[in-house]
């Protein structure tokens, strides 16, 4: 993986006010060449970069760029000074080239029309004058279109690393990894001028180790890397410490600063880790020592503790002295830490001795040491010094010297017993995930199994229980809490669907009670409704789910009735049409969508409907029913289409189409005119509120031709 160089801005200054000292160790190199960009008819984002990777500067007045020949193409015919690791860009269209990959700087502009060459070209960087007797190649590349293949038309530069050795050699070039962020032909644009890239390598030839010392001490930890730009981060275990630096050093180490320690280094690269290692520090050890009496001319041990050995002033630990002395004490650890402390041994010597001994309590069962002290030997009431009674109990205790001192006192060791607490604990059942409080009793303190009081178990589980007394006795029993977890029941619920106005029963399971949104379990909605619904089992326990209870509300078919005719005549037959379901029930009884009726006077029909989600509603209709007296039927043309009227029957306002311009002519069942009026080709209205219900005949005439229909007035 390639990356890029980071945190460095290159600049190109076209005026330097600095005098740089100019030595040849400098090395002037080709490392990045855009030769065929992904443009269409145009080169405008050729460019060619130019690296000095010395250490000196380096003025190229004098200096010639060519390609395909000794041509120069730029020649710098001023003082212009290249300082270490710094570039130079030439460019076919410096504001192109600086513009597409967002420069800082803009590139040196080369001849204009002179383009690199799509399938190779020979670059070159010479000094002096274009003459092939005096000139000297300072850097030469002849390149090859096979040599990066994504640099061949798709987008990228292509891209040489110093440190990678010749760049005449095509194993040693790469396709630029740097996204200017432009997408030119459909193709993203690939390049870095001005900016070195290089293939990157780290590595940790040394890992840290670790380190056990004594406090006080001072602990390094250092590790060796390879690789560009190291920085350092020292980490004891996930917090960061030290500096920025390949050693990390601990000063006075105290206990607190023992963990794991490890860095983290980075470079231009990325990250690499160290080994975890551990930093052990040693507590000094804390030494104490006896003190003592004795009967002058006798013995005395001097018997240190809190370290592994010990010295003592004097170099012995069993002393004799004749008067009272005091003895220092130090101490090392099995680790070889020596003691903080000096401790002292002060012993005293009597004439005779004086007998005292120690008192303390013991739990019922446990034994108790009768320790005397003030001479070399005792004698205990009962014989032993290890005792156990079962209840409080008194010890006379004297004492003689191994010179033969007895003790003038009788010292009384008096064991204190204390009776061991019996624990009791309560026990109970939880739904699952809830916690559960083990109280026992009987006790002061008291130690459960898991080491928690507050539990929440997934399955029923017992738990231990023993109790201390206020005395640190240990109870003689085991309690046991056992806790019974009970499952969260799992609630499944039905779905349908209804017509509207129905009602529908929600019918969950899986619990022993429910609750349901809105409180009911049969619902009657007007849309279709989700209803939650969560479960208690008989233990109490809450569902751990929400079951939904879709109810689908059909809506309910809107069933229509259309006649043939509106009006009949007594003996004549009209049809009812029932439409907007898909099964009809009439109530003569009759199970077609269209019925033939021939009633001798007005009569109402009804018809039920169901459509396909089996919801059903009705519809009702009216045949018109007339003794036709005195009317010339075999005038009336019903069916023709000259015009239509609609409402009919109405309330007393029609509407007419007329097909043509036309004379409107209205009669009574009389003869008797109550409309004569031309009419404009459309729809108007025709107003007969004010005359009695009843049956009427509209005439329309346009040149020979008459058309009748029959109306009928009903408010």
């Amino acid at each position: 993986m390639k990356h890029r160089l980071k945190n460095v801005t290159y600049k190109i200054a076209i005026v330097i006010a600095l005098v740089f000292s100019i030595q040849t160790k400098a090395q002037l190199v080709f490392t990045e060449i855009m030769f065929n960009p992904p443009e269409s008819g145009t080169d405008s984002l050729e460019y060619i970069e130019l690296y000095n990777s010395g250490s000196t500067s380096i003025d190229l007045n004098g200096y010639n760029l060519a390609f395909g020949g000794l041509v120069s193409r730029y020649t710098f015919t001023t003082s212009y000074i290249v300082a270490p690791a710094s570039f130079v860009v030439f460019a076919v269209n410096a504001n192109a080239v600086k513009r597409n990959f967002g420069l800082l700087f803009t590139p040196l502009q080369w001849n204009a029309g002179a383009g690199l060459g799509n399938s190779g070209t020979n670059i070159k960087l010479f000094s002096g004058p274009v003459s092939t007797s005096s000139v000297t190649i300072v850097d030469s590349v002849l390149y090859s279109n096979t040599w990066v293949s994504s640099a061949a038309g798709l987008g990228t530069s292509m891209s040489f690393c110093p440190s990678s050795g010749n760049n005449s050699l095509s194993t040693n070039w790469f396709s630029s990894a740097v996204n200017s962020g432009k997408i030119i032909n459909s193709l993203p644009l690939y390049g870095s001028p001005g900016t070195l890239e290089c293939p990157c390598t780290m590595s940790i030839v040394s890992q840290p180790s670790s380190i056990s010392l004594c406090e006080g001490n001072t602990a390094v930890f250092t590790t060796s890397v390879t690789g560009v730009g190291l920085s350092y981060q020292w980490k004891k275990g996930t917090v960061n410490v030290g500096v920025d630096s390949p050693t990390l050093t601990l000063s006075s180490v105290v206990s607190s600063d023992a963990s794991n320690y490890s860095v983290v280094i980075t470079s231009t690269c990325g990250t690499l880790s160290s080994n975890t290692v551990a930093l052990v520090v040693n507590a000094l050890p804390t030494v104490s020592v006896n003190t003592g009496a004795i009967c002058n001319g006798n013995s005395f041990t001097i018997t240190p503790s809190g370290a592994s050995s010990y010295t003592v002033s004097g170099g012995l630990s069993i002393v004799n002295p004749s008067v009272t002395t005091s003895y220092s004490v130090t101490g090392a650890s099995t680790a070889g830490c020596v003691s903080s402390n000096t401790a002292v041994s002060t012993v005293t010597v009597n004439a005779l001795p004086t007998v005292s001994v120690n008192t303390g309590a013991i739990c019922n069962g446990n034994s108790f040491t009768i320790t005397p002290s003030g001479a070399s030997s005792y004698t205990v009431s009962g014989g032993l010094s290890v005792v156990n009674p079962s209840v409080t109990t008194s010890y006379s205790v004297t004492g003689t010297s191994t010179a033969g001192c007895v003790s003038s006192n009788t010292a009384v060791s008096t064991i204190t017993v204390n009776a061991l607490p019996t624990v009791s604990v309560n026990t109970g059942a939880i739904c699952n995930g809830n916690s559960f409080t083990i109280t026992p009793s009987g006790a002061s303190s008291y130690t459960v199994s898991g080491g928690l009081s507050v539990v929440n178990p997934s399955v029923t589980t017992s738990y231990s229980v023993t109790g201390t007394s206020t005395a640190g006795c240990v109870s003689s029993n085991t309690a046991v809490s056992t806790i019974t977890v009970n499952a969260l029941p799992t609630v499944s619920v039905n779905t349908g669907a209804i017509c509207n106005g129905n009602s529908f029963t929600i019918t969950p399971s899986g619990a022993s009670s429910y609750t349901v949104s809105g409180g009911l379990s049969v619902v009657n909605p007007s849309v279709t409704t989700s209803y939650s619904v969560t479960g208690t089992s008989t233990a109490g326990c809450v569902s751990s789910n929400t079951a939904v209870s879709t109810v689908t509300v059909n809506a309910l078919p809107i069933i229509t009735i259309a006649s043939s005719s509106s009006l009949i005549c007594i003996g004549q037959t009209a049809n009812l049409t029932a439409s907007g379901a898909v099964s009809y029930t009439w109530n003569t009884s009759v199970t077609t969508s269209v019925i033939a009726v021939s009633p001798t006077v007005t009569t109402t029909y009804t018809v039920n409907g169901i459509d396909a989600n089996g919801c059903s509603n009705f519809a009702t209709a009216t045949q018109n029913v007339s003794v036709c007296t005195n009317l010339e039927d075999a005038f009336i043309n019903i069916q023709n289409s000259l015009f239509n009227v609609y409402p009919n029957p109405s309330n007393g306002i029609f509407t007419i189409e007329l097909a043509a311009d036309v004379k409107v002519i209205i009669t009574n069942a009389l003869g008797q005119e109550v409309v004569n009026n031309n009419y404009t080709e459309g729809k108007h209205l025709l107003h007969l509120q004010d005359v009695a219900n009843g049956i009427y005949f509209v005439k329309v005439s346009v040149g020979n031709t008459q058309s009748t229909k029959r109306l009928v007035v009903n408010k």
